[in-house]
């Protein structure tokens, strides 16, 4: 994971090559943060494992609801293979508003991710 600190909006990317592939891996990524803080996340594709994008499995329903919880501001940068089925139509409803955002690129993520106005 990458930790950006320093800067006038500190945030945590995700690296490395494990997947997230269970609620207590979020949680492990929300302990790295600091639960005392309001993290941001900028989380990418490759770091989700396929149950994340089946909706059936219900792993990113109670990934997001964590995310929710613990007051957590998640940029997932996704490219267009990701975006299918009923996954595509969660999207639509996640861009609508709200504390998770799908972007195409970090770049894109980065200004949301970053709004003053969630401090």
């Amino acid at each position: 994971m990458n930790r950006e600190m320093g800067t006038s909006c500190p945030w945590v990317e995700t690296t490395d090559t494990r997947l997230l592939h269970s609620v207590d891996q979020a949680l492990d990524l929300l302990g790295f943060y600091g639960f005392g803080q309001k993290p941001r996340l900028l989380i990418h594709h490759k770091h989700l494992s396929s149950d994340f994008f089946d909706l059936k499995t219900g792993l990113a329903g109670e990934i997001f609801q964590k995310f929710a919880n613990y007051n957590v501001r998640a940029a997932l940068v996704l490219n267009q293979c990701c975006l299918k089925g009923r996954f595509a139509e969660l999207v639509l409803e996640l861009n609508r508003g709200g504390p998770v955002r799908v972007f195409h690129s970090s770049e894109e993520a980065m200004p949301w991710l970053c709004e003053k106005k969630y401090d």
